[in-house]
């Protein structure tokens, strides 16, 4: 479905899937639905949505607006500064909103060579300036 989406150049066009009319936000929601740690996945959708009016779909059941979608985006892949940026601009001046980061930390004696690896995740809260 990702590759699908990907051909589909212009907001608003479609192609037939079979027999169906797909626009690429529904392919890239397809996507979603079978990796949701799709990055880009989550980018399109929410490009695609109406950040200023709230404009939302539903991915797996759940309903995302494009700042639900732009968390998702860094939530998956935080060394990205472009889904930064857009998640940046779809917060609303003044408000604030909290993401969960997972970061591969390292504890132990190196000298003995016992160095265990572990993720971490920690959640912290981020308004407009912080995200670009």
């Amino acid at each position: 479905w990702h590759n699908v989406g990907a051909t589909i150049r212009n907001r608003g066009d479609t192609i037939m899937v079979r027999g169906k009319p797909r626009t690429q936000r529904d392919c890239f929601i397809k996507a979603l639905e079978r990796d949701k740690m799709n990055s880009v996945g989550w980018y399109v959708v929410g490009t695609s949505l109406n950040a200023q009016t709230g404009e939302a779909c539903t991915v797996l059941g759940k309903t995302y607006t494009a700042l639900d979608c732009f968390v998702m985006t860094v939530t998956v892949d935080p060394t990205n500064s472009l889904m930064w940026n857009n998640l940046a601009a779809a917060i609303p001046k003044g408000q604030r909103v909290e993401i969960n980061l997972t970061a591969s930390v390292e504890s132990g004696d190196a000298a003995g060579g016992d160095i265990a690896k572990q993720n971490e995740t920690r959640t912290k809260a981020f308004d407009r300036r912080e995200c670009v």
